[in-house]
This record gives structure tokens, C-alpha cells and sequence, in this order.
């Protein structure tokens, strides 16, 4: 598989047609794609794999469409076309979708896989659509693409993932072993074995009938847990190795959580401060308004009161006299006591004496009045004043330690701006902690449950012969079914001892390329799950640097392609049938963003020796230091550049070598 080209029309930052023609040169098989964070590298990975298997990853599906044309109203379509040459071939892949733009929005319809190809004497021949994905997964299986389309935050984890076992077997062509095993396994229900003893003639009856329902039953539920087993297994060593993995970045990172865990609590002391100083405000707030006249006056009452304070009583009238009373009693001639003034002695100049000492007439009473005022509104303000500065001293206090703890936070905030969140490392490793031991159970439950039913198939088979009929049709078929039992146990001997050669094999070139790149002493091991980990020279331990894990992942994925091309595969050209090994590429988007400058060199002298065909997406800053090692290897060269006033959209533009 050789890529020739890929075409992009308004797929996100690209609007309108943008087209890479990618170097297929035997020498010079290097093709550099330069571009800023944002101009769309990830995009033109992603686009390989959205024509190929409709993969959008985090995208939906709306915002495949350029940004810029969700603005105008309009039919527009988004389509990406690879060309690729594979055992002979030149076939081509086309997946459009067309959206509509609209006032109050962008629809779309489904998208549309077209496919041809071109055989050896340049004869097109269009691919009918429900073969198109099986020819693109047999070029290139969908679990295996992301091994050889993948970006810098991918290379990390690269061998970590739960398929790597199947997915590399599937590669190296142990699969028509894998099929076969599966096709006569004797275990299934519908293996070639158990179909032929279903076939064999039984004593008439019920309980024939019975026997051969149930033991179906038994090798359906026998198989259900095998399956179920076996992914349960793959979820439990997953979740062991992420529980591990956290683990060690838990532990890496002790000192940025010791800082995390104090920003935390100084985050709930502001908001403990907080609450304080709301509190307190609402405590000036409540007092100050309950009684905002007295406490205005109150410093001045006591001042006022001693001016005052000798006023006399007797020249004070009564209190809440009013002078036109006393007048109505004079006219009216009669006292409130119903004697008439006249017959008292002194009553009418008592009275009119009265009523020279109300006001206007009279200040004593307005002092009076003036003193009782004062003293109502007064009453309770000292005490109010006193807890208003209280709350107030309060409120200034917790308001400086806000402030001060909120300078603290900025600080710690910025000593750790940028770092991992350990808080959420551990709760990540909680929850894989928690999952490891639920399949950790789901594994031995499915294992009792499978020896279950394999002791009640054994007894229903053992049943089953005693029911067979003993016929010349029947010999021949039991003697099928022990040739295809042999032959299954011929395919599952065979895929077993090519699958460790393949692992020895990968071993070796993954070793051979690692120590081609890395500078230090070290050597690759690798598990049966072919998870691969860093072994000194004087001790075993695992390293956790992403430098170290860039470049063991860059070794394991060069080892897989170099494998890849020393497999043999047949081909028909013409009428003649040849042996050819099919070539790979590695195509990357920033995958040198955890590696230090002599790794790079290295990496990037050793990838145009493995790889058929090279194609990297990378930023300038990274290119400098590449470019010395890579520079004789390139055979085109292409630049992202932002469009628009905005730099709303990127074009693609070829740059002379």
C-alpha cells in the first residue's frame, strides 16, 4: 500500500479543493507537510481515516464542513479522495457528504463511499458498494489504520491498546489461521465439527430430540462464556496496566498534588472567607437600617441633652395640651372637673397662666418633647453602634484574609499552571481499580460457568452415542468429524507456533530499530500481549519517561511495517500468479512534540530506511531540527498556510525542494 495522493474539498479548515500529491519515489520516499498549531495537521490524518472507515473521533459530523461556509446560505458538499497503490492496483476511494446551510442552521445527508480501481493495463473497473469497505479492510484492516495514521499524542500509547494481540496477528497474516481454528473448532455449535455429528441419525424418540436441543444449548452457552471470558480477560489486563500506569504518574507527581491539594483548601477558605464577609455586611446592613436616625444622632444626643438638662419642669406646660383646649374651656365656662370657673377662686387665671406655657408661647414644652424624642431614638443605638463595629472590625478582618488567600491561590496556581491533575489521576485510578476487580470477578464467574457447561456437554455426548444408530452413513460421518477434529488440531499447532515466531521476529526488529534511535543502553522486552517495556543493562525496572515511550513506540510500529513487507502475498498480473510483499506507510502529525533534539535525528534517519513510503506533518521549529538527518530523503515539500482575514482557512501549497 502506497499512497499517491489525497484531495480534500471544504473538509473543516480546508476550504475548496486543496490537493497532496505525496512523494512515491524509491529514494526520496519522504513527503513533509509544514504548518502551525491550528492549521489543520491533525486534520489531513483524520481525513485518511474519515474516507477510508468514515471515522470522525471527537468531530461531529456537522463540523466537517468549513467553518467559514456554515455562514452562507447554500448546498455544499465535504469530500475527501485517496488514491492508493496496492498489490498491483491503482484504486481509488471517495467519501462526500453534502450539508445545507440554511438562517437557522446546517443539515446534512449521509455520507457516500465511492470506489475504482485501475488493474495493471490501465482498465477501470468500478467496485460495487457492499465490496468497497471489505476491500479497504483488506487492504488495510480498521483496528491496524491507526498504527500507521496516528499524531504525536498517539505514538504514547500506541502499544498499550487492547487490540495490539489481534490486530498485529491480522497484519503478519495469521488470520486464515485464526479463521480456520474458529471455523472447525469442535467447542462452537456451528463449527464444521459439530455439524457434521448433528447430521448423524439417532434412535427415534423424545429423548434424542432432547438430548441433541440440549446439547446445542450447552455449546451456545459454553461459547457465550468463552467470548465473553476472553473479553473480559482483555478489559481486566487493561484496566490492570492503566491501574498501574496512574499509579506511576500518581506517584511521579506527588509534589504538584501536595500543591493541588493546598489550592484546594485554600479554595475553601475563600469561600469560607467569603461567607464571612457576606455575613458581616448583612449584620451592617440589618442594624444600620433598623435604626439609621438614632445612630446618626446618637453622637451628638448626649451633647444636646446637657444643654437641656436644666430646663425646670414648672415651666413646662402639660404634655399634649394645645392651647385652643384651654380656650374652648374658658368660652365654655365649665372646668374638666364640671364646677364653673367663675365660683373658683384663682381657676381663670390658673387657666390662662397654662396656657402661656404652651407654644408658641412656652419652649419648655418643646424641650420636653424635644428631650423624650431624643431619648426614644437613642435607646438602642449605642448598642447597635456597638455591634456594627464589631461586624465591621469583623468584615475588615475576613476581607483581608480573603484578599491574602486569594494571593496565595494566584501564586500556587501558577506554579502548577500547565501540570497533570492528580485529583483527577486519582480518581481515573479509582474507578480502573474498581473495574480491574469487577472483571477480575467476571472472569473466574465466566470460567466456573464455562467448566459447567463442558462437563454437562461431555455428559449429553456421551448420552448422544449411546442414541446413535449404528449405519454405514453414520460411521463415515464420525470419521469426518475426527478428520476435521485433526485437522483443527493441526491449524491451532501451526498458528501457535507461528505466532511466537512472529513475536520473536517483531522482537528483533523492534530491538534493532530501538537501538538504532536510542542513545542509552538499553534493550526492549515484550510480553505475550506485545506491550513492550525498557530493560537497563544491570536491573529490569520500567521507565516513564515520554521521551523513552516515543521512541519504544516508534521502534514497535517500524518493526510492524518492516514485517509487513517481508510478508508474501500472491498476485495475479495478467494470467500470471506472482509473490510479491506489500509495503506500508507511516503517515504522522507532530510526532516528535515529546522527544529531545538527538532523538529526533535519530528517529527520523531510521523511519525512511523502514518505511516504503514516509509522510510527516509537522511543525517549523520541529523541521529545523529534523531537516539536517531528513533533508536528502524528501521528495516534496508542502506548506498549510491561514487564509482570511481571519485565518479563518487554511490552503495547501507545494514549496520547491
Amino acid at each position: 500500500m502506497i499512497i499517491k495522493e489525497i484531495t480534500l474539498e471544504n473538509f473543516r479548515q480546508y476550504r475548496g479543493i486543496q490537493n497532496i500529491s505525496f512523494s512515491t519515489d524509491s529514494e526520496k520516499n519522504v513527503t513533509v507537510i509544514l504548518g502551525m498549531n491550528t492549521s489543520g495537521k491533525t486534520t489531513i490524518v483524520r481525513a485518511f481515516l474519515w474516507c477510508l472507515y468514515g471515522e470522525t473521533g471527537d468531530w461531529k459530523q456537522k463540523d466537517l464542513l468549513n467553518k467559514e461556509l456554515t455562514n452562507e446560505n447554500g448546498s455544499f458538499e465535504v469530500s475527501v479522495e485517496v488514491v492508493l497503490d496496492h498489490e498491483g492496483k491503482e484504486y481509488h476511494f471517495k467519501r462526500k457528504q453534502p450539508f445545507e446551510v440554511i438562517s437557522n442552521g446546517v443539515s446534512k445527508s449521509e455520507y457516500k463511499l465511492e470506489a475504482f480501481y485501475r488493474d495493471t493495463n490501465g482498465i477501470t473497473q468500478n467496485i460495487r458498494s457492499f465490496k468497497m469497505q471489505d476491500i479497504i479492510d483488506r487492504i488495510l484492516p480498521k483496528d491496524l489504520a491507526n498504527y500507521f495514521f496516528f499524531d504525536g499524542e498517539q505514538v504514547e500509547t500506541i502499544n498499550k491498546r487492547k487490540n495490539v494481540k489481534d490486530s498485529v496477528s491480522n497484519l503478519l497474516g495469521l488470520s486464515i489461521f485464526s479463521t480456520a481454528i474458529d471455523h472447525l473448532d469442535p467447542d462452537k455449535k456451528s463449527s464444521v465439527v459439530s455439524q457434521i455429528l448433528d447430521d448423524r441419525d439417532l434412535t427415534q424418540g423424545q429423548n434424542a430430540e432432547k438430548c441433541k436441543n440440549d446439547l446445542e444449548e450447552a455449546k451456545e452457552a459454553r461459547e457465550n462464556a468463552r467470548t465473553e471470558k476472553k473479553e473480559s480477560e482483555k478489559e481486566k489486563e487493561y484496566y490492570r496496566q492503566k491501574e498501574e500506569e496512574l499509579a506511576e504518574k500518581i506517584k511521579a507527581n506527588q509534589e504538584i498534588a501536595q500543591k493541588q491539594k493546598e489550592r484546594e483548601s485554600i479554595q475553601k477558605d475563600i469561600e469560607h472567607l467569603k461567607e464571612e464577609v457576606k455575613s458581616n455586611e448583612d449584620n451592617i446592613i440589618t442594624f444600620f437600617n433598623r435604626n439609621a436616625v438614632g445612630i446618626f444622632i446618637s453622637p451628638l444626643a448626649s451633647i444636646v441633652l446637657n444643654v437641656v438638662e436644666n430646663a425646670k419642669e414648672s415651666g413646662e406646660g402639660i404634655p399634649e395640651m394645645k392651647a385652643c383646649s384651654i380656650d374652648y374651656i374658658l368660652e365654655r365656662g365649665t372646668c374638666i372637673c364640671g364646677q364653673t370657673i367663675n365660683s373658683i377662686e384663682g381657676a381663670k387665671e390658673h387657666l390662662e397662666f397654662e396656657k402661656k406655657l404652651l407654644p408658641p408661647e412656652s419652649i419648655g414644652t418643646i424641650v420636653r418633647n424635644f428631650k423624650k424624642d431624643i431619648n426614644d431614638k437613642t435607646k438602642n443605638a449605642i448598642e447597635d453602634i456597638e455591634i456594627i463595629e464589631n461586624a465591621y472590625t469583623q468584615y475588615l478582618k475576613s476581607k483581608k484574609a480573603q484578599e491574602d488567600k486569594e494571593d496565595d491561590l494566584e501564586t500556587i496556581s501558577e506554579a502548577i499552571k500547565g501540570q497533570v491533575n492528580v485529583r483527577k489521576l486519582e480518581e481515573e485510578y479509582q474507578e480502573a481499580k474498581e473495574k480491574y476487580k469487577h472483571f477480575e470477578k467476571e472472569v473466574v464467574r465466566l470460567g466456573e460457568l464455562f467448566a459447567e457447561q463442558t462437563g454437562k456437554i461431555k455428559q449429553l455426548e456421551s448420552d448422544i452415542a449411546g442414541l446413535v444408530v449404528s449405519s454405514a452413513k453414520n460411521d463415515k460421518l464420525n470419521r469426518y468429524a475426527q478428520y476435521a477434529t485433526e485437522i483443527y488440531e493441526w491449524f491451532k499447532q501451526e498458528h501457535d507456533e507461528k505466532f511466537k515466531l512472529v513475536k520473536e521476529e517483531l522482537l528483533e526488529k523492534v530491538n534493532k530499530n530501538f537501538k538504532a534511535m536510542f542513545h542509552g543502553n538499553r534493550s526492549i522486552l515484550m510480553d505475550d500481549n506485545f506491550e513492550l517495556t525498557s530493560e537497563t543493562v544491570n536491573e529490569w525496572r520500567l521507565d516513564t519517561s515520554k521521551g523513552l515511550d516515543t521512541v519504544i513506540n516508534f521502534s514497535f510500529i517500524m518493526g510492524l511495517v518492516e514485517l509487513a513487507r517481508e510478508k508474501i502475498t500472491s498476485v495475479r498480473i495478467g494470467d500470471e500468479e506472482i509473490d510479491i510483499s506489500e509495503p506500508y506507510p507511516i503517515v504522522m502529525d507532530a510526532p516528535f512534540s515529546n522527544t529531545d533534539e538527538t532523538h529526533i535525528k535519530n528517529i527520523t534517519r531510521q523511519l525512511p530506511q523502514v518505511a516504503e513510503q514516509v509522510i510527516i506533518i509537522v511543525m517549523e521549529k520541529d523541521w529545523q531540527i529534523a531537516e539536517e538527518t531528513l533533508i536528502n530523503k524528501v521528495g516534496k515539500k508542502y506548506r498549510i498556510e491561514k487564509q482570511g482575514n481571519t485565518e479563518s482557512y487554511s490552503k495547501i501549497k507545494l514549496e520547491e525542494l
